[in-house]
Order: structure tokens, then sequence, then C-alpha cells
């Protein structure tokens, strides 16, 4: 009998993290108590202990959990593909190795993905930690527009993926644009532009997870500014996505993804230098916010660069966001 989901966790040098994620996934009712969910696992030729942790948990639920290791080490990207090539379900979902469901609310994705599952191609389900004070929804979108407003940046996010299998072995070279470092965010667009319906759901699925300091080694601008932006330009172009709502999802970008990370106020996020960020948003250069803003960056970063306020105020937002973990 076909699962109803796969559940992809493409895994590297993380069999801690891998280990915390496969309890919260197999202590779900829905996963002991019914054939709903199968796991896949593709390890990247880790040389920590991943392949006895994947083990562990293939002897306590056989014939629910597969794993198989790479002979040596490849791109990233290329792992994610393969492990949702091995997934049977009628769904596959890419799972981060460290994103852990809260409880029962894998229970509760199942649901809506079995109410829904003959009407949509994807499954979008954004990061949120509990403590958010925005509302619970869900909906499914017909058209890019709407789509675009709900999902946002959403659509960059690995763990928020889960496409029908069908949708997924019809694309063409779906991992086309992994130089971009967001293959499955061009999946997704594609999808919705030839049509595909989409259910978007703003729940509290996940948990948020330890903060872990100075982990980002990828340019914020770049990703979002230039590739990100780049991609939704192309439907702009072909007039299956306004300009109204590109230049509304520039400013969202802009605000939330772009400029609190790659200027780093209190030196949190960035494992490597952030550069070249007039280059990587030149799509906003015809915009007057974008020279607005660059004031509030100047005024921002003068304040939090005075030692040792910039370490203070990082430190104690990270004693925060770990006090409200627990």
């Amino acid at each position: 009998m076909q699962p109803l989901l796969s559940i992809c966790i493409p895994t590297f040098q993380r069999a801690d993290k891998l280990r915390q994620t496969l309890n919260t996934i197999t202590r779900q009712t829905c996963f002991t108590e019914t054939s709903d969910i199968e796991i896949v696992i593709s390890d990247n030729a880790s040389n920590d202990n991943t392949s006895a942790v994947c083990s562990e948990f293939q002897e306590r639920f056989p014939n629910k959990i597969r794993y198989i290791r790479q002979e040596k080490t490849i791109d990233s990207h290329f792992n994610f593909e393969q492990v949702l090539r091995l997934g049977n379900g009628k769904f596959l979902k890419l799972h981060n190795d460290t994103l852990q469901f809260r409880k029962e609310q894998l229970t509760r994705y199942i649901a809506l993905l079995r109410e829904y599952s003959d009407q949509i191609s994807l499954f979008i389900t954004p990061y949120l930690p509990p403590d958010s004070s925005k509302k619970e929804y869900h909906v499914k979108d017909t058209n890019m527009n709407d789509f675009l407003g709900h999902a946002s940046n959403a659509l960059t996010w690995i763990g928020s993926f889960c496409i029908k299998k069908e949708d997924f072995l019809n694309l063409d070279i779906p991992f086309r644009y992994w130089k971009k470092s967001l293959p499955h965010t061009d999946m997704i667009l594609r999808i919705v532009a030839g049509g595909g319906h989409t259910l978007y759901a703003r729940y509290h699925f996940f948990d948020p997870g330890e903060f872990i300091y100075r982990r980002y080694k990828f340019n914020h601008a770049e990703i979002f500014g230039q590739n990100y932006l780049g991609m939704l330009k192309e439907y702009v172009d072909s007039g299956l996505l306004s300009q109204a709502a590109f230049e509304l999802e520039k400013k969202r970008i802009l605000v939330k993804c772009i400029i609190p990370f790659y200027f780093d106020f209190f030196h949190q996020y960035n494992a490597v230098k952030q550069r070249h960020y007039w280059t990587f948003t030149r799509m906003y250069h015809k915009n007057l916010y974008y020279y607005f803003l660059f004031a509030y960056i100047a005024f921002y970063y003068f304040c939090s660069n005075i030692i040792p306020l910039h370490q203070l105020c990082g430190a104690i937002k990270r004693k925060i966001y770990n006090y409200k973990k627990k």
C-alpha cells in the first residue's frame, strides 16, 4: 500500500540532531498507528555515527524507515534530489535533519494533507515559532499572485517543501537551479505557473529549535535579492505574476530577509563576511524606499557596534530565544 507521505531527510554529519528529529516523527500517533508515513534518509557519506542512528530506528520501525548512504560526498542539492526520488509516498516532503515536529503536529499535518490530497500539487508550511502572534490558518491558492501573497519567503525554505510525487516526476530537470541554491523554489513556481493548486498552512507544526550562533554561510543579498527575486521576475516578464505583487514581495524580502541578516546588527547570524550589497540588490535601484532605508541601516549599524553593546544585545536575544524554546 502506497503511503500518503514520504518524509525525505537528506543528512550529513549531524547524527545527534538527526536522532532528535527522528524521535519527534516516530513518537507521533499517525506514524505509530497508521501506514500513512514512511521516512527516507539519504546520508551524504557522513563519517560520524549517522549510520548507527538510522540502523537503530530501522530496527524499531521495520518497513517504515529506509536509509541509503552515498559512496562519497556530493553537492547537497543532489543529495536532496536523490532522497526525493527514493520516496514512495503520494506526496514527498523535503525535511531538514534538524527540523523537529511539535507533539502531535505531524498528525495535524497528515490530516490536512489527506483532506486536500486530490486537489493540490503542493503543500507549503512556513517555519513559525510557537509564540508567534500571527493567526493560524490554511488556504488553497489557485493563482500565482494569491499564492505569493501567502507564502512569500516560505518558498525559499527547504523544510516548507512538499510536492505530489506525480508532479515532481513530471518536471523537466527539477533541480535545474541548484547553483542558485533554490531549486525547490523553482519547482514550486513552475508548478503554480502551470496551474497546480497549493495548500498553504500557517500552523505551528515545528519546534523553533536551538539558536545556532553564526550559522549562515551564504550571502543573504545574493540568495534573496538576486536569485529569489530573479526567479520571480521571470514570471512577471511572462505575465503570470503581476508587477504589483512582485513589488510588494520585493519590499517584504528587503525588510525581513536581506537587511537584518546581511548587516547582522548584533553579529550573531553570519559565519562568513557579507559582500556586494549594491550589486546583489540591483533590482531595488529604482525604488526610493531602498535609499531611505540606508539611513535606518547606518543608524542601527552605528548604535549596535558601540562595544560591548552589540555583544550584550546579541547575548540577550539568544538567551530569550532559547528560553522560549523551553
